[in-house]
């Protein structure tokens, strides 16, 4: 009886995992695996502990936990490096039939970790394993409609559970092998590791020594180069002083020259300026002038140029502010722009 892989469970965490299909034939006691790849995609120079193949009858659909399980097969395929995989797998391994009842069928690789076999990856088939109590083998046809794969045992219990536990048996050998050939690596790798350390050390303090030696003429020489130029730039720099005096010397020269000319130019510009405006400045005669030309004063509006007009003549300039529309602050503006 064949079934072929319904669903599997994809790879998830743990880069250790099934690629392609997988099947099964259950036959006389036996059980006959057929897998296209188990795959690795861990780091090239990674080796994975030792890989278990089992299968597992559940009451009910894997969820993590075998607790409740019955194991019906179960082999060791190795280690395997990763970015690598295993093509083509076929197994023929002893079958232990499960109790009698529905159960839901899984087949999990498992890895050694140092101190227990922990689940990579996991192929879940969907049609249920009935095990009946007569002695009635169902028909293939009639089970792939039905969706459900029913075999029923004449033999006794008891031999499924001896055969069991002669599975079990070989496990706990295989687990010892494991534990032992993990403590003897462990212990071959602890000594090369301490040989090599003790090689990179002899190593390290010859070359610390060297580096020390190499490091002290290193620094002879640049000592002396130093010295050398902080001469160099003693000299450079009082010649540089020297001629930064010179320089500001002559700077602060030629800057009294130019504020003193300045100084004269800025005199001789504000006569001039005083010179020209009283040129310029030409006051009206509010009690003479025309309103057009009273308007034409800055600050005085048409309209006051014609009160202006209207009130004159006035003999004081303070008379102003009794004008409508003149005030104080007009007065103060055109002080200087007009007369009486």
């Amino acid at each position: 009886m064949i079934v072929p892989e319904i669903n599997a469970v994809t790879q998830a965490e743990q880069p250790i995992y099934f690629i392609g299909n997988t099947a099964f034939n259950i036959d006389q006691g036996r059980i006959y695996l057929n897998i296209d790849g188990i795959a690795s995609d861990r780091f090239a120079d990674n080796i994975s502990g030792t890989l278990n193949l089992e299968l597992w009858a559940l009451p009910q659909r894997y969820n993590g936990s075998l607790d409740q399980g019955e194991q019906l097969a179960a082999t060791s395929i190795g280690e395997l490096f990763g970015q690598c995989y295993l093509e083509n797998c076929q197994y023929d391994l002893i079958f232990v039939e499960p109790s009698m009842g529905e159960w839901n069928l899984v087949l999990l690789v498992r890895e050694w970790d140092l101190d227990d076999f922990v689940t990579r990856d996991v192929v879940q088939f969907d049609l249920p394993y009935v095990v009946a109590g007569e002695s009635i083998v169902a028909d293939d046809s009639a089970a792939a409609v039905g969706q459900v794969i029913e075999v029923a045992f004449g033999e006794p219990r008891e031999a499924a559970v001896a055969e069991d536990a002669d599975v079990e048996k070989e496990a706990d050998v295989v687990k010892e092998a494991v534990v032992a050939n993990v403590v003897e690596e462990k212990e071959a790798a602890l000594a090369e590791k301490t040989a090599a350390d003790k090689t990179a050390t002899e190593k390290a303090a010859t070359e610390k020594a060297a580096t020390e030696k190499a490091a002290a003429e290193k620094a002879t020489a640049e000592k002396a180069t130093a010295e050398k130029a902080a001469a160099e730039k003693a000299a450079t720099e009082k010649a540089a002083a020297e001629k930064a005096a010179a320089e500001k010397a002559a700077a602060e020269k030629a800057a009294a020259e130019k504020a003193a000319a300045e100084k004269a130019a800025a005199e001789k510009a504000a006569a001039d300026k005083v010179a020209a405006l009283k040129k310029k400045l030409v006051r009206v005669n509010i009690n003479t002038a025309t309103e057009a030309e009273l308007a034409a004063v800055g600050g005085i509006s048409k309209k006051l140029a014609q009160s202006l007009v209207a009130e004159r003549p006035f003999k004081t300039m303070d008379e102003l502010v009794t004008v409508k529309g003149m005030g104080v602050r007009t007065l103060k503006k055109i002080e200087l722009l007009v007369s009486l």
